[in-house]
């Protein structure tokens, strides 16, 4: 197993007065992984999704091409045992059958491209101003997750669940040829993962306080600090993905990470 990655942190001072005071931060990860040998003399162990010179977190099934339509039924290009409505899978071999032997093949990682985080202080007077930008990121074929459950019409079983889902998406109907989700009816000879990029930037953290200055609490007794706050945690998140919540990435939670606003007194004697 080969590992490489960088990382790195940069703080910087942008602005500096007896009132303002602004400040960022910046970290940064990036890291790159590839299995050199497997055991016993083997360049693959499909069961684990294993191949030497790959990722460990390589993504082996079938690759989505587009929808069967009704159109490949009649002029005969649709193969044996497929139907209008169904996912089309790349042929590797061009034998007209799609069979797990031949054609399934790496089409992505779990692992992400990298990460990063960004934050900024605001300080003027006696007020700061705080928040954090957090983000993890794919393309390339990274960061990649089947969200079979949630894209998929027909894997839905109830109401409940169909309600609760954050994606709506149409079946097919010959009438409504979408390419991202198949006809109700479906039940096709293989299956494969429906894989969507899990990539996000979110707005993590963000407060607001007000620190009470040294003057004014001389005169308010034996305080030697006084602070009042707003924070706010989850505030929003940019993702292409179709669930709920990208960083978790689970059929099994089935609702959004938890917004939280909170407001207080900090104070010491």
């Amino acid at each position: 197993m080969n590992n490489k990655g960088v990382e790195f942190e940069v703080n910087t001072i942008n602005l500096k007065t007896p009132s303002l005071q602004w400040e960022t931060g910046l970290k940064f990860s990036l890291n790159r992984d590839k299995i050199t040998k497997l055991y016993e003399g083997t360049n693959e162990d499909i069961g684990n999704s294993w191949f030497v010179g790959e990722s460990i977190s390589s993504i082996y099934d079938y690759h989505i091409i587009g929808m069967w339509q009704e159109e490949d039924l009649y002029n005969g290009k649709i193969y044996k045992g497929w139907y209008p409505g169904q996912y089309k899978y790349e042929d590797l071999n061009g034998d007209g059958v799609i069979d797990p032997q031949h054609d399934r093949k790496v089409i992505g990682k779990k692992a992400p491209n990298y990460r990063f985080s960004i934050t900024s202080t605001f300080t003027w007077k006696d007020w700061t101003l705080y928040f954090l930008l957090n983000s993890v990121q794919g393309g390339h074929g990274y960061y990649m997750y089947n969200n079979y459950d949630v894209v998929n019409v027909s894997s839905r079983s109830d109401d409940v669940y169909r309600i609760n889902q954050s994606n709506v998406r149409h079946y097919w109907t010959p009438q409504n040829r979408v390419d991202n989700a198949t006809g109700i009816y479906n039940s096709p000879a293989v299956t494969s993962g429906v894989y969507e990029n899990r990539a996000f930037v979110r707005l993590q953290d963000i407060s607001l306080t007000y620190n009470f200055n040294k003057k004014l609490l001389s005169k308010m007794g034996p305080i030697n600090m006084l602070q009042l706050y707003l924070a706010a945690k989850n505030i929003y998140t940019w993702t292409g993905w179709s669930g709920w919540d990208p960083e978790l990435a689970s059929k099994d939670v089935n609702y959004p990470a938890m917004r939280n606003v909170t407001m207080g007194i900090k104070l010491s004697f």
